[in-house]
């Protein structure tokens, strides 16, 4: 049980690293190393399977297959995503700089991608901000894999403009406000 809220929780997840930490801190939460496409659970054992900033990381196909094997009927497969909002001018120029992530490139094209039996998508967004120190900014954006593939020097180089964007917009206090939109899908087999 996550927390006594009576809901049984399994993480699963390609990478036993990411599991390990996850126990530390959730050591109730049972972990299994596995896939989109290979789900490590029973036929029809979940209510729900969600993948929170990683379905732009699976091959929809299959993986719809094997969530719908796993999900029992009724069930629903829920995909997050946390976007920064790029209405706001400061935010369009900081994605700019460090460039669009793969969930971003995504999303820009419309839902995401899945497939049968699935067939019902249905779509929430809500608006949030992330108080951050300039500091923070550049942290963050330091985390991006497009970042990481870099070149040190260029690495350097677009922290810099980053660093540059975060002092300009920092408020009086120095703080930087910075909005986000989590993009949430349902998806479902339809009637």
């Amino acid at each position: 049980m996550l927390r006594g809220l009576g809901h049984e929780v399994t993480a699963v997840d390609p990478d036993a690293r990411m599991l390990a930490s996850l126990s530390e801190r959730f050591p109730e939460v049972a972990t299994h190393l596995g896939s989109a496409e290979s789900l490590p659970l029973a036929d029809d054992s979940a209510d729900l399977v969600c993948f929170g900033q990683a379905w732009h990381w699976v091959d929809p196909e299959p993986a719809s297959v094997e969530v719908a094997r796993v999900l029992a009927p009724g069930g629903t497969l829920g995909l997050i995503w946390n976007l920064r909002d790029e209405s706001v001018e400061w935010v369009s120029e900081l994605t700019a700089i460090i460039k669009p992530s793969a969930a971003e490139q995504l999303l820009a094209a419309g839902p995401p991608p899945y497939g049968p039996p699935f067939t019902r998508v249905e779509k929430r967004t809500m608006n949030w901000t992330y108080t951050l120190a300039p500091d923070g900014l550049v942290e963050l954006a330091s985390s991006r894999s497009h970042l990481l593939s870099l070149p040190p020097v260029e690495q350097q180089q677009v922290l810099a403009q980053v660093a540059a964007l975060a002092e300009r917009v920092a408020d009086a206090d120095g703080r930087i406000q910075l909005p986000y939109l989590t993009a949430a899908y349902r998806i479902s087999v339809g009637d």
